[in-house]
């Protein structure tokens, strides 16, 4: 099974987190966000050096590099009809 696929049975059966670790960032990323295209869900990304981001949107300043505060603000992105990553 392809992480796409079990990342899609992970989230079609509500788990509330999931943690991805890959070698392979870059190509994770990309397969995760065309995911999300194709199930039409939100892909938020965090990372160190550039904080939070919603591909394909301008930059949040707010939630900027602190982890926490980019967790708290996945809240205000939720759509109870969706799934939000």
């Amino acid at each position: 099974m392809n992480l796409a696929d079990s990342l899609a049975e992970h989230i079609k059966a509500c788990f509330p987190g999931i943690w991805i670790e890959s070698h392979e960032h870059d190509d994770a990323l990309l397969e995760i966000a065309q995911l999300c295209r194709e199930e039409d869900w939100q892909l938020a990304v965090w990372d160190a050096d550039a904080g939070l981001q919603l591909p394909g949107q301008a930059s949040d300043e707010t939630a900027g590099q602190d982890p926490l505060a980019a967790l708290k603000s996945l809240d205000a992105m939720a759509d109870p009809q969706s799934s939000t990553l």
